[in-house]
């Protein structure tokens, strides 16, 4: 598991970061916040790695009851403040391959539980799954 992530800033609202495993990644501030959009912003990083965990810990959880969500996709929808830089609500829909059953949906609203970014956020930051079939 990676323990450690190296960001380098290079001036003008422009950043790296370094993985072991997958290389360099650019990161940049919006053209709004005075950057040059030159890669992904840390919000889009965030918002991202957040989507990705919340899918891959509802495959768990469904994997444990016998079933998979390969092929779902997920979207995410932040809710930032507007006069602060905090996430007030992450709204989420989750396309699934196929129909699932009521149960089966139950245990991929329980399965976000073994995201650690979710965990992660502050209690007051309200957060919403909504499902469909392809």
């Amino acid at each position: 598991m990676l323990n450690e992530i190296t960001v380098t800033y290079e001036g003008s609202m422009n950043a790296k970061f370094e993985l072991p495993d997958s290389g360099t990644q650019a990161i940049g501030a919006p053209a709004s916040c005075g950057g040059t959009g030159k890669g992904p912003s840390p919000k889009d990083l965030f918002v991202a790695g957040y989507a990705s965990c919340v899918v891959m810990a509802m495959d768990i959880a469904a994997k444990k009851s016998g079933f998979d969500i390969a092929g779902a996709k997920i979207t995410v929808s932040p809710v930032w403040a507007k006069n602060e830089p905090i996430l007030e609500e992450i709204n989420t829909m989750l396309v699934l391959p196929q129909q699932y059953t009521e149960e089966q949906l139950d245990v991929l609203r329980k399965g976000e539980r073994y995201c650690p970014i979710h965990n992660s956020l502050r209690p007051e930051v309200k957060t919403t799954i909504a499902f469909e079939a392809a």
